[in-house]
């Protein structure tokens, strides 16, 4: 499977992450931050992790000034990354049995 890479607490290796991946990685957003004990163990998680949204690295809505002025992307939610939708949506499915929804953003360039 492709790599993927979960950030929660972690403002400073998220921004560089996405940095160098804004042309092709993909980020699911609104994790909860209990779930990295489930993504971390491969075990389902039992809670709602509704709202899930898939957006590309790019995404203006992943880059919000206040957001990543206050360092605050990470803190709540953690962020699921990598370069390939399957892996990323099979992780989701697997650790919280939800489908991540796409972001408008993902329409571009398809």
């Amino acid at each position: 499977m492709a790599a993927v890479i979960y950030f929660f607490d972690q403002e400073a290796e998220y921004g560089v992450w996405l940095e160098e991946n804004f042309s092709k990685g993909l980020v699911v957003s609104n994790l909860k931050g209990e779930n990295i004990h489930y993504l971390r163990a491969g075990f389902p998680s039992k809670d709602d992790a509704g709202g899930l949204r898939l957006h590309r690295a790019s995404c203006g809505f992943l880059r919000r000034r206040p957001d990543v002025e206050s360092g605050t992307r990470t803190k709540t939610y953690g962020k699921l990354c990598g370069l390939d939708r399957i892996a990323l949506i099979k992780v989701c499915k697997d650790s919280t049995r939800k489908q991540p929804i796409e972001c408008r953003c993902m329409g571009r360039f398809m």
